[in-house]
């Protein structure tokens, strides 16, 4: 049986097929990571596993996907960790956090930001304003209105001194200086001036970029491989990435060319974005303001008739049902 949320039947999840595997039932549903899925019923937030049996009952106010093990959930307005059973690792005592990576997690503790372990010490203590992920043995943080990347004892490896900072990605992380965006390597050089409106990561050597004409691709050395032409981009995932050409979405290769035209909504996924970038051999993309999941040849694979669509993860991916879908 579908229940009926916001015009749309609810969410349930389909294989790469199309078929139903775990039947329209929950009000909010994310992709699948490390085996449990987060959903969202009348009684809160919990966990299911891949035959949509419960795995941690829902009972939490918020959750955060599972990273290394553990999961960060919300009870009562504080903050703990869960491990897959739903056995409470860390308990609730935070404001906010972050998932755990590279074996720490941020946390928000008397309006300042430090990092746990997975036991729960507070191995860098709370002293930062604001605070990122780790991602290649540094974060992200920042003190008196400047960021700069600490290492895993707390201590400063690039001063703070950038008006944001971003986590780094393939050896190299985004800074914004003033009003633009550079690149700096693990040694905190900045190899690639400030000077775009704004940026993405390096995914597979190549990163978006805004100019004032629009956006193009960058390599690591700075020099422009795909021309500024498109209204918006996205990052590379398997050589191939979404660009916005008038209104429309379609996808290059590394080479700039467009091997699936422009043809696709620009009406926003789950997460925020205008198309999905493909995950495990398919992306979601909408047209007609419904969404669907196509191949790297740009052919339907499933068929657009879902009101908003996850990427497949663990051969899985939550969509929301139209109301005429009953199971």
């Amino acid at each position: 049986m579908s229940i009926a949320v916001n015009g749309w039947a609810s969410f349930g999840y389909i294989d790469k097929s199309g078929n139903v595997i775990i039947p329209s039932q929950y009000k909010w549903a994310q992709s699948f990571s490390e085996q449990r899925a987060q959903v969202q019923t009348e009684k809160g937030w919990g966990f299911i596993d891949h035959s949509g049996n419960w795995a941690i009952a829902p009972q939490f106010e918020a959750t955060l996907p599972f990273k290394e093990g553990l999961a960060a959930v919300c009870i009562n307005h504080l903050w703990g960790f869960i491990d897959a059973t739903g056995r409470w690792v860390i308990t609730p005592s935070y404001k906010e956090v972050s998932s755990f990576h590279q074996g720490l997690a941020a946390a928000l503790l008397d309006n300042k930001w430090g990092f746990v372990n997975k036991t729960g010490q507070m191995t860098v203590k709370p002293q930062f304003d604001r605070a990122g992920d780790f991602a290649e043995n540094l974060a992200p943080v920042s003190v008196n209105q400047k960021w700069g990347y600490i290492n895993s004892k707390g201590q400063f490896i690039i001063r703070a001194s950038y008006d944001w900072a971003y986590p780094f990605a393939e050896g190299v992380a985004r800074v914004r200086v003033e009003r633009k965006v550079g690149y700096i390597d693990l040694g905190g050089e900045m190899i690639i001036q400030p000077q775009y409106l704004e940026a993405q990561d390096f995914s597979e050597g190549r990163a978006a970029v805004r100019y004032d004409s629009g956006m193009g691709y960058i390599d690591k050395t700075g020099k422009t491989v795909i021309p500024a032409q498109y209204n918006s981009a996205m990052a590379y995932l398997g050589g191939l990435a979404p660009v916005q050409s008038g209104i429309l979405w379609g996808y290059i290769d590394v080479s700039g060319h467009m091997v699936i035209s422009p043809q696709f909504d620009e009406s926003m996924s789950c997460h925020g974005d205008p198309v999905n970038v493909f995950s495990e051999g398919l992306s979601m993309v909408r047209k007609d303001q419904k969404a669907g999941y196509i191949d790297g040849t740009g052919a339907f694979i499933i068929e657009p008739r879902y009101g908003k669509g996850f990427e497949f993860r663990e051969g899985l991916a939550p969509v929301e049902f139209p109301l005429e879908k009953t199971q």
